[in-house]
């Protein structure tokens, strides 16, 4: 099965918050200050580790769908595919959507833009 999406961040930091409150004697206030920002930095610290294990979480499960999409077409499609041309028309569809200037260049192409993009030959 498919990981467990991670816990909030913010609860941890607030958990934390409020035991070092309990926990520790009265504070100056400049030593509050310091302490507040760290729990802060560190909840917002968490906060991001989750928000990415978020979206590698939604980005493999996204993948699991094309392959298995991709297996099917391949298996069960009544004209014979080219893998390769259907994967790279994904690509090129796929960065098309985000702009015209995303390209993506085949291992076979790269010394032709290479040399192409710095004059070296």
């Amino acid at each position: 099965g498919a990981p467990a999406p991670p816990q909030s961040g913010p609860l941890v930091a607030f958990v934390a918050f409020s035991f070092a409150a309990f926990v520790f004697p009265p504070m100056t206030t400049r030593t509050k200050v310091l302490a507040t920002l760290a729990l802060g930095t560190l909840g917002l610290a968490s906060f991001r580790a989750a928000s990415d294990s978020e979206r590698y979480f939604e980005i493999a499960k996204n993948l699991d769908i094309f392959a298995t999409l991709f297996k099917e077409v391949n298996t069960y499609y009544v004209d014979e595919i080219t893998p390769g041309k259907l994967v790279k028309t994904g690509i090129d569809g796929m960065l098309k959507s985000l702009d015209p200037y995303t390209n993506y260049i085949p291992e076979d192409d790269i010394e032709d833009f290479r040399t192409m993009t710095t004059g070296q030959y």
